[in-house]
């Protein structure tokens, strides 16, 4: 019985996301929909405390980072499709 209900319940959540319905590549995927419109979380990361800069047509976004050391930068043109560009530092000496 616990069993039916876990594959019931699994069921479920798979049809509510598309996945068995067919549309799970616009459900289930990141930000930028290829047809004008997007979906939150537009990024699949955590990165918290975010601050955006503005030069130009570019947006520059960098976060506080507790998973990689040297606090990743990226870089968007529309604030929907963004990529990797850099790091601030390589490493982080922990002696004191």
């Amino acid at each position: 019985m616990k069993r039916n209900s876990i594959a019931l319940l699994l069921l479920i959540v798979l049809a509510q996301a598309g996945a068995v319905t067919g549309r799970s590549k616009k459900v289930l995927s990141w930000g930028d929909q290829g047809d004008g419109t997007f979906i939150n979380p537009i990024l699949k990361s955590d990165y918290s405390d975010p601050d955006i800069l503005r030069h130009g047509d570019d947006f520059y976004l960098i976060a506080s980072d507790f998973h990689f050391v040297g606090m990743q930068v990226l870089h968007s043109k529309d604030l929907v499709n963004w990529s990797v560009i850099g790091q601030v530092f390589s490493r982080l000496s922990m002696s004191p």
